[in-house]
């Protein structure tokens, strides 16, 4: 048997990697590039690397495969042809519990008032102690609206999990903390901060019988968890200038988070930021995972390769601040998000806002002949 193998790229890394290296210190000897972010040199560097895997592979293919190789004999052995330098990704299976979790939404969507939708999630709480559901209900003490929608819910969920399990889709992998918490990518992050807002000119008609003339308009308010105060004025031929009373509307949720950035940052300088978590809930505890996003503007314990939570506990009528270090990288408006989730309940929240990123006075430029260095940017 003839066999041929072939291995494109051999010691590339490590020259390339020093050639990079060796670039910046000549063009630019005080480059912060070096001195912060070493590492990011080789993460271009490793989108060349042609292997795949650290281990072996499915079979003999995938094991030259993996590691990067081409293999070809004369009796029809070979591997597959690869078309792009980066390896093939499988489709991702999306988790059980974010299938788990979207059904429970679903039903509990199904229900108009803020209170019976908080009756039809109780219902669909694991009970630690194995109750059944015509147990459990009968310690609601809400009317007869509230029984109804919990056992509703309460046997739907039984169900679905009993069907679940028959299936095998419930493996020992799975953790029953994983199952009652919404996913990090399900959750809508607020955006609109203005301090001010809704500056038009509306027509009214000819008054009514009762010399009133109405308007009614379909808006939608903000993101800020605020008061705002709404403020009319009037102009007409034959009454003049009226100002109206302020009027109050207040935007509210029980769990929130309040995301403090400071008005600008120096890039390639340290600084802490905090995302503050309240809890209005009169007696509950809540259980929250927060997760900073990751954004490759900034140098911060989350990454592309890895998510950055935390699991903290919310006294009642309380808040509790999260402190996050972050390097900003790139000059311009860069945007900071954080997300959070509360376990065993339908509530999250999540706070996009931006930051803008200024450059040091005392900034040290590289010589023009020295452009394409790649620390070029960051000097």
């Amino acid at each position: 048997m003839e066999l041929w193998v072939g291995w494109s790229g051999v010691g590339w890394v490590g020259r390339a990697a020093w050639t990079v290296g060796s670039w910046c210190r000549r063009c630019c000897p005080a480059c912060p590039y070096l001195a912060t972010h070493p590492l990011q040199i080789w993460d271009v560097v490793e989108k060349a690397d042609i292997g795949c895997t650290p281990g072996s592979g499915q079979d003999y293919a995938g094991v030259f495969m993996d590691a990067g190789l081409a293999f070809k004999t004369n009796t029809d052995l070979q591997t597959a042809q690869r078309t792009e330098l980066e390896c093939s990704k499988p489709a991702a299976r999306r988790r059980r519990s974010v299938q788990l979790m979207e059904k429970r939404m679903d039903k509990a969507g199904q229900y108009k008032t803020k209170e019976l939708r908080r009756c039809c999630e109780d219902g669909m709480r694991e009970n630690p102690m194995g109750f059944p559901c015509q147990r459990r209900a009968r310690f609601i003490s809400l009317g007869a609206s509230c029984v109804q929608a919990f056992l509703d819910c309460c046997s739907y969920i039984t169900q679905l999990r009993q069907q679940h399990r028959r299936e095998g889709l419930l493996g020992l992998a799975r953790s029953d903390m994983d199952e009652d918490i919404i996913p990090e990518e399900d959750i809508i992050s607020r955006s609109q901060f203005p301090e001010s807002w809704l500056w038009a000119i509306e027509e009214l008609k000819e008054p009514e019988k009762n010399g009133i003339s109405t308007k009614v308009l379909n808006i939608f308010l903000k993101d800020t968890i605020t008061t705002w105060e709404i403020l009319a004025v009037s102009l007409s031929d034959k009454k003049g200038i009226c100002v109206a009373d302020p009027y109050e509307v207040t935007v509210m949720q029980d769990f929130f988070i309040d995301l403090r950035l400071p008005y600008s940052v120096v890039r390639n300088e340290q600084v802490e930021i905090r995302a503050v978590l309240f809890n209005y809930r009169e007696k509950e505890s809540l259980k929250v995972r927060v997760e900073l996003i990751h954004n490759p503007a900034f140098c911060s314990l989350a990454t592309a390769k890895k998510r950055y939570s935390q699991t903290i506990m919310i006294p009642p009528k309380s808040s509790v601040p999260v402190p996050y270090v972050i390097v900003p990288l790139t000059i311009g408006l860069q945007e900071v998000e954080v997300k959070a989730a509360v376990y065993n309940h339908f509530i999250s929240d999540g706070v996009k806002k931006t930051l803008k990123v200024v450059v040091s006075p005392l900034c040290i430029r590289c010589p023009l002949s020295f452009r394409e260095c790649a620390c070029a940017p960051y000097c």
